[in-house]
């Protein structure tokens, strides 16, 4: 039997700490191995060039160049290698850039070990685990398990005037009082809505639904 093939993960972060424990969370998954690192944008691209890695886990702030030119910088000299953000960020503003300059996910620093292994999984394999912020197919079709059904197109068909009017509310960040008043909805009416709002798309928070409305063209 064929050995399993490795994913070849190029870990990016200018914090020595944050790169340490990222390999300490990933050392034990028996599939992967960090074939590198990089704490500065240069060695970033430099590495990504020599090291081919599958996936590059990609801090958005670097001392020497911004995340989203280092994205686009690596996509540049390694276009089939996948990157996953991994950043403290988790406004809707910086999940629409990442998307735009070519990330395959997106995940915040502070995620679960398994979230993280479920994150980098899924955009080698274009799989079908869900996991906070993430950006990709994955996330469009929102399914937990590789048996679910009721592909995101589909749902995404669904959606009436109303909630296409909601999914902007919510890419501009409103809270729910917010909206209650925009759209002169009592409180409890402004839940009901969002939950079936997410219901229709197979997503479980806000940021969730605006990154799968963003790549459906659902809203600009």
């Amino acid at each position: 039997m064929a050995e399993e093939r490795y994913i070849r993960v190029l870990v990016v972060d200018d914090h020595p700490m944050v790169r340490e424990g990222l390999r300490s969370m990933l050392s034990t998954a028996a599939n992967l191995h960090i074939v590198g690192e990089a704490g500065t944008a240069h060695e970033a691209v430099l590495q990504a060039k020599a090291l081919l890695p599958d996936v590059v886990l990609l801090d958005l702030q670097l001392p020497d160049m911004d995340g989203l030119t280092v994205l686009q910088h690596i996509k540049a000299v390694v276009p089939h290698t996948r990157i996953l953000v991994v950043t403290m960020h988790d406004h809707v503003a910086y999940i629409r850039q990442a998307a735009a300059a070519g990330a395959a996910g997106y995940i915040v620093k502070g995620a679960r070990r398994h979230e993280l292994l479920a994150a980098i999984q899924t955009v080698v394999t274009d799989g079908t685990v869900t996991v906070p912020f993430l950006i990709g197919q994955a996330q469009e079709q929102a399914a937990t398990t590789p048996t679910t059904s009721a592909p995101m197109p589909r749902r995404a068909a669904l959606l009436s005037p109303i909630e296409t009017e909601l999914l902007g509310l919510l890419a501009e960040g409103l809270s729910n009082k917010d909206i209650g008043v925009r759209m002169h909805w009592s409180l409890s009416t402004v839940k009901k809505y969002v939950q079936r709002l997410f219901d229709t798309l197979g997503v479980c928070d806000r940021t969730q639904a605006v990154a799968v409305a963003i790549r459906r063209g659902l809203i600009e």
